[in-house]
């Protein structure tokens, strides 16, 4: 059996996604999948993870397993022979889209938490000895089906005199009454026996119980530290650092009892407000983050940090309100201008909303992205998609936008199969078919087949045109039946024009596919 390593790799490469691209959407860090592809980190250390990547590429069930079983984990169904190498099935591409334009349209809805949080999350220890919190040694029970644990260790203390603080106490009985208080259920608050001194013991104290989060610190009489570290890996869950330097030792005792405690309540909230939304429970994650917003941080980047992902959360609603969703991130880039990804994201929301000014507002976002991030496929390949559909007077800096996302990804099925679609749109179907033919290379979904159809029926080559859109068809009524419904009218009449030696892209209906 191959390793996971070279496994990954080759769907990856095969998906036509860069790396960045596909740790902002399993939420971790690009570094992370670089580990796993490069063999530096054997695998993930959780068996979801790998299923989140197989959903995420879109494998079969053959290869999900197969990847499953080359990371140590049991496959999702039986198989004969665990050491057989599955032939590679069909991959459909990761697709995302502006509005309902078109699949091949793939507008990433970039949510890498690019955030933020200069100024969040680490505190100290220090409060009286009133409060007692109980510790919970080895008899700490594991959460619960449904419910969120909360772990706080003990704050290692590095000034003698002030060793008898109990931290953890302080903070367990804030966060308690603060779920107490707000809409917050199923929340257990314990406090462990031993101190956290490092990120990697605070991770496996989290996976031994299946906490959600542990908060861990030290502190002395000059300083004061504290630390929240979430289940998992990567920008979504990475520990959060706040810290107090004093000028006096007197400055600990109001730092422990006060400042410490709102920092850690506040943060713990908006962590598990990004934990929830990283594991899809949606209401989970709201109620989380309106809490956080209802006792927001002093810093401004903070703040944006939560606005930003309620954007997030309400865009990836069954039916999002796409108002909200403009509202959230126009609040996150008043307190963050150059927050890259809330340009870009709003710039969706435009588009999807498609109300009047719309498009011209998601080219100024995009154009607004692109001049801060010029690199950056995803903001190229967006821009040019948007001036596409804004008519054929912006079809040449459309194709010469994606010419330069091209050169930064050349591997990219998308960006290959939006060349192919508009080159012949703009009536240069000759041109076209270089770019058509790698992306159906690229990616064996069907979508690709979809635009060189639409290439060779331009050129006259109306019998592969006819085996191109049948193609299309066939895939998408196994693979996505809403699609094929959705799709499935026009390609038959299409078809039907074809066979009779028609050719039914008249300058009527390719203005109409250009602005779709």
């Amino acid at each position: 059996m191959k390793p996971f390593g070279e496994l990954l790799s080759h769907y990856i490469n095969r998906a036509g996604i860069s790396d960045a691209e596909l740790a902002r959407r399993l939420g971790v860090s690009r570094q992370t999948v670089f580990r796993w592809r490069e063999g530096l980190t054997d695998r993930p250390r959780h068996r979801d993870d790998v299923a989140d990547i197989a959903n995420t590429l879109r494998l079969a069930s053959d290869e999900r397993d197969e990847l499953l079983l080359a990371a140590g984990f049991s496959p999702e169904s039986p198989v004969s022979d665990p050491q057989a190498e599955s032939p590679p099935d069909l991959l459909e591409e990761t697709r995302r889209g502006i509005l309902a334009l078109r699949k091949r349209w793939v507008i990433a809805l970039v949510g890498a938490s690019l955030i933020l949080i200069t100024s969040l999350a680490v505190w100290k220890e220090g409060t009286d000895r009133l409060l007692s919190g109980s510790t919970a040694g080895s008899t700490l029970a594991p959460a619960a089906p449904g419910e969120t644990l909360i772990l706080i260790s003990p704050f290692v203390s590095y000034g003698g005199e002030q060793a008898g603080f109990n931290v953890a106490g302080r903070l367990q009985e804030t966060l308690a009454n603060e779920f107490a208080a707000s809409a917050l259920e199923g929340i257990r608050v314990e406090v462990v026996q031993d101190s956290v001194v490092h990120e990697s013991a605070a991770q496996e104290l989290a996976e031994q119980y299946g906490a959600q989060l542990i908060v861990w610190g030290e502190y002395d009489s000059g300083r004061v530290i504290a630390l929240v570290t979430p289940l998992g890996e990567g920008e979504l869950t990475a520990t959060q650092e706040r810290r107090w330097l004093l000028s006096t030792s007197g400055e600990l005792l109001p730092t422990i009892n006060s400042n410490l405690p709102d920092e850690v309540r506040w943060l713990a909230l908006y962590i598990l407000g990004q934990t929830h939304l990283r594991a899809g429970r949606l209401d989970d994650a709201q109620a989380s983050l309106e809490r956080a917003l209802a006792i927001p941080p002093e810093a401004p980047i903070a703040l944006g940090g939560v606005y930003f992902h309620l954007g997030l959360l309400e865009s990836r609603r069954a039916v999002p309100d796409l108002n909200k969703v403009v509202a959230y991130y126009t609040e996150t880039l008043q307190l963050q201008p150059g927050h890259v990804s809330a340009l870009n994201n709003r710039a969706i929301a435009y588009l999807e909303r498609d109300s009047a000014g719309d498009v011209e507002r998601a080219e100024a976002d995009l154009r607004s992205a692109v001049d801060l991030a010029p690199l950056d496929p995803v903001y190229l390949t967006n821009l040019a998609l948007t001036l596409a559909r804004m008519g054929p007077d912006h079809l040449e800096e459309a194709l010469d936008v994606l010419e330069r996302a091209e050169k930064q990804v050349p591997e990219s099925a998308n960006i290959q199969n939006s060349l192919c679609w508009f080159y012949s749109l703009g009536g240069m179907a000759e041109l076209a078919l270089s770019h058509c033919d790698r992306a159906v290379e690229l990616d064996p979904s069907g979508y690709s087949n979809d635009s060189r159809g639409l290439a060779l029926a331009l050129l006259g080559r109306f019998e592969e045109a006819v085996e191109e859109f049948q193609f299309f068809l066939d895939r998408l009524k196994v693979d996505d039946r809403a699609a094929y419904d959705r799709f499935s009218p026009s390609r038959r009449e299409w078809i039907a024009s074809l066979q009779a030696e028609r050719n039914p892209f008249d300058e009527i209906t390719r203005q109409e596919l250009l602005s779709k």
